[in-house]
């Protein structure tokens, strides 16, 4: 049987693999249910490249944040500007501070999708 007709993951896109339902509508079949079929089949699978290799195709993607390896889960958060003092912070900070953190530097509230929390050393 192809993979068309099956159903089986038609794209893949880093570590995602992405049904076909244009097909899986066609077999009149449930979407929903062949997922969970197939992911009953499979197990639980991430599909992670060699440390330092990326999974490329073509198309415009530059960089990739989210393998495993140290090296990518390690990601810089640089203020810069008038009033902000060099410094160096050694606690583990998350890139979702980055909203709430120039909110308070601009004097403004905060998005209400911001999820992080300010960055005091920022504002000190």
């Amino acid at each position: 049987m192809s993979a068309r007709r099956s159903g089986i993951p038609r794209t893949f896109f880093r570590p995602s693999l992405y049904l076909d339902h244009a097909a899986i509508a066609a077999a009149g079949l449930d979407a929903a249910i062949v997922a969970r079929q197939l992911a009953a089949a499979l197990g639980d699978i991430y599909i992670a490249q060699e440390p330092s290799w990326f999974m490329f195709e073509k198309g415009a993607i530059a960089a990739m944040h989210g393998s495993p390896w140290n090296y990518d889960t390690h990601v810089p958060i640089i203020f810069a500007g008038m009033g902000i003092r060099g410094k160096q912070v050694d606690r583990p900070v998350h890139p979702v501070a980055v909203a709430p953190t120039l909110s308070r530097l601009l004097g403004m509230p905060a998005p209400a999708a911001a999820q992080g929390t300010v960055l005091v050393e920022v504002l000190q």
